[in-house]
């Protein structure tokens, strides 16, 4: 592996952590995943965070978690799923907006896992 990939792979998994930090343990837990990189990695860092968006979501979707959208207290799958785009189905409904895409991006994931495995 050449060493621009391993920097790439490794920026990866700090911007793994660094989401979930934000998500899950707020702004104090994200300085302290900041704090340990280097000038040249936090200058890289964003560019490798906006590759890893999917950009077909919605905004909407994508600030879910901050924007505190309401999830159904029975434990379902929220919005922008497969599973909740299959609910909309079953109930007879028109799927939203962000389970619409969520669908999309679903199918076109088992479209590539099926691909390579054949």
């Amino acid at each position: 592996m050449r060493d621009r990939d391993a920097y790439a792979e490794r920026l990866v998994q700090v911007a793994c952590n660094l989401a979930c930090a934000v998500r899950d343990d707020g702004p104090d837990a994200a300085a302290a995943i900041l704090a340990t990189l280097t000038p040249e990695d936090r200058a890289t860092l964003p560019v490798v965070m906006a590759a890893m968006i999917p950009v077909e979501l919605p905004s909407g979707v994508l600030l879910a978690w901050h924007t505190g959208t309401p999830t159904n207290r029975q434990g379902l799958e929220p919005c922008g799923t497969h599973a909740a785009y299959n609910r909309h189905k079953a109930h007879g409904e028109d799927p939203c907006d962000a389970c619409v895409v969520g669908e999309q991006i679903y199918q076109h994931q088992r479209y590539i896992t099926t691909r390579r495995a054949a």
